[in-house]
């Protein structure tokens, strides 16, 4: 009887109390700050357009990238030699993840068939800059993202910790009057200390890390140090990215500077193999090797091709492999804000027990210790949901968005003409920028379409016995790019 005396007036007591921190009282506002709007904060783009611009040279770049992720690595093992362990898996989510720049599917020529002021290799050459610049924009999201998680769930394991100390408090007075142990007492400060240890080395890990990325996007030091990150706090609808892998796929295949470069890799290759053949006529005469000398130049003809046909098959490959990862991410996230939500209705129903008078705080206190991780989990999901998102988008080089609506909405005819000419027009209730035909067949290259008057028709002779295959990259004037399959 005396015992629930004491615990009916404990609870009418403690909410009563003043602590040195009053975060129990608004801790729903202190945790949606972690993903506030930051005055003056650098969002990707800027930060991409500062690193990969026409100012500076993109092998600069690419050595600056490469500088600031073996930076971060060292940082990283300095810290944490043998991981984060399981309190800093609970409170910290194991939210480090190596990063390594992926290199070209196709390296960057410096010798390659002797042709290098030929035209082919230069024009080679400029289509792979073009895609090495996006894999360091790609790779410099990939940094952004991940210092913008990892400021967030330390940012939650430091409203944790203040929480955890107002516990303590707490049960100390539990404590006084034989509510609580001597030994859930030393429990709870073991949590403390343990917690506490994790965020002083995290604290130092990430200010090493954010050193590191600002010296890749910073002048000065002093303007490195000034550096913030913009938080995005708008979470990513799974009912916005319903394309499918083929599509995207297609995307790809039409995007890609890699196989530009290819293609110029096996002109260049073609004409090399001319002028050799044609070398009878140079100064060193026919000579011994010569029919050696042209299979030489065959091989490397050949070589060109298999490395074109590589190419097109890992990025098909990827563009699967992307979509399907960054879809699992997405219903990761899903999983885990539906998790939130949850926490966050007991956690009301907690509060309104506790400003009733009803509820003690240490009961309250605990709630709230669970709100803040299902919370810091729901936001380490979603930056990885953003990591993902423009690890699919480097690879199809445009927004992966796109409602299977908006494909409904365009339509192609056909049309048969005299002579076995047929027409192809597209027609759409949204408003169109241009239409591309890809064909499957290699006799027939890409044929672009801007008048809007003949629907963007385009009009070509088959055979009878002919089926042609394709499909219609449709740019609307409000940049989305629908693509649709056609059979002739």
């Amino acid at each position: 009887m005396f015992r629930n005396i004491l615990m009916l007036a404990l609870a009418v007591l403690l909410p009563l109390k003043a602590f040195s921190s009053e975060l129990y009282l608004n801790l729903p506002s202190a945790a949606d700050s972690i993903l506030a709007e930051k005055k003056n904060a650098l969002t990707l783009k800027q930060v991409q357009d500062s690193l990969v611009n026409d100012q500076i040279d993109i092998q600069i770049s690419y050595e600056k990238l490469l500088q600031a992720q073996k930076k971060i690595g060292v940082a990283r093992a300095q810290y944490f030699p043998y991981g984060l362990g399981t309190v800093g898996a609970m409170y910290l989510l194991n939210i480090w993840n190596p990063i390594l720049l992926v290199e070209l599917v196709t390296s960057l020529p410096s010798k390659v068939y002797f042709v290098q002021s030929e035209k082919n290799m230069r024009m080679a050459t400029i289509y792979l800059n073009e895609a090495l610049a996006e894999n360091i924009k790609n790779q410099t999201a990939k940094l952004y993202y991940t210092i913008l998680k990892e400021e967030s769930s330390f940012k939650a394991s430091k409203l944790q910790l203040e929480l955890m100390e107002t516990l303590y408090s707490v049960t100390q007075d539990k404590v006084a009057v034989g509510l609580s142990s001597e030994q859930e007492l030393r429990a709870l400060e073991l949590r403390i200390l343990d917690l506490r240890d994790i965020c002083l080395k995290f604290s130092g890990y990430l200010a090493e890390e954010k050193a590191a990325f600002n010296q890749l996007i910073a002048q000065t030091p002093t303007q490195g140090a000034k550096i913030e990150l913009q938080s995005n706090g708008k979470f990513l609808d799974m009912n916005d990215y319903l394309l499918d892998s083929e599509t995207l796929s297609l995307q790809t295949i039409d995007r890609a500077p890699e196989l530009v470069a290819a293609d110029y890799i096996i002109t260049a290759a073609s004409k090399a193999k001319k002028s050799t053949s044609w070398s009878i006529l140079s100064f060193a005469g026919i000579g011994f090797d010569y029919w050696g000398r042209v299979q030489v130049a065959g091989s490397k003809v050949e070589q060109a091709r298999l490395n074109r046909q590589q190419v097109e098959t890992n990025l098909l490959n990827q563009t699967y492999v992307l979509n399907n990862t960054f879809h699992r991410t997405m219903e990761s996230f899903e999983s885990e804000k539906e998790v939130f939500n949850d926490t966050a209705l007991f956690y009301e129903s907690e509060f309104a027990g506790f400003k009733a008078q009803e509820l003690a705080l240490d009961r309250l206190l605990e709630a709230e210790l669970l709100y803040l991780k299902d919370f810091n989990e729901m936001v380490s999901a979603h930056y990885d949901s953003l990591i993902k998102l423009n690890d699919l988008e480097r690879a199809i080089l445009g927004s992966a968005q796109g409602d299977l609506s908006d494909a409904e909405k365009i339509s192609i005819s056909v049309k048969e003409l005299n002579n076995s000419k047929v027409t192809l027009s597209v027609k759409s209730e949204e408003t169109i920028a241009s239409v591309e035909y890809v064909f499957d067949s290699n006799n027939l290259y890409p044929i672009t379409r801007t008048n809007v008057a003949t629907d963007f028709s385009v009009v070509f002779k088959v055979s009878q016995t002919e089926v042609l295959v394709g499909h219609a990259n449709v740019k609307l004037k409000n940049g989305k790019i629908i693509t649709k399959k056609f059979k002739i």
